[in-house]
């Protein structure tokens, strides 16, 4: 993953319930809890 979309994915405001909303688009999303484990492992750099 390029560091662009890292930053990206970082700037993401997710809550525990997998809604998340991208402030640089507008966007929303809803996340299941598999997508949750997946966001925050790449947030994390495991990806």
């Amino acid at each position: 993953m390029n560091e662009q979309a890292r930053k990206r994915l970082s700037s993401l405001a997710v809550n525990e319930s997998g809604f998340a909303f991208d402030p640089a688009s507008g966007h929303t999303f809803t996340l299941n809890r598999t997508g949750l484990v997946i966001l925050r492992l790449v947030g994390r750099g495991a990806g």
